[in-house]
């Protein structure tokens, strides 16, 4: 009985030192882009304007997870 106990309280001591030494990041970080002002590129704009259909889809991935934001909607 002894010895568990022991052990429970080495294992509890060490992940509160292991939660103790990883730092807490929560402060606010800096953002990369400025957002435009005057609303959106205007080369972005005439590029858009080129599509044609009825339904017209855009995905915004900036990060692709394996090509999961496109197949995503035919989920």
């Amino acid at each position: 009985m002894y010895r568990r106990g022991f052990l429970g309280r080495l294992a509890a001591t060490a992940a509160a030192g292991v939660a103790g030494l990883t730092p807490l990041r929560l402060e606010a970080q800096p953002t990369r882009h400025e957002p435009i002002v005057g609303g959106a590129d205007p080369s972005f704009e005439t590029w858009l304007n080129r599509i044609t259909g009825k339904h017209k889809m855009i995905f915004d991935a900036p990060e692709p997870n394996s090509g999961m934001p496109v197949v995503w909607p035919r989920v």
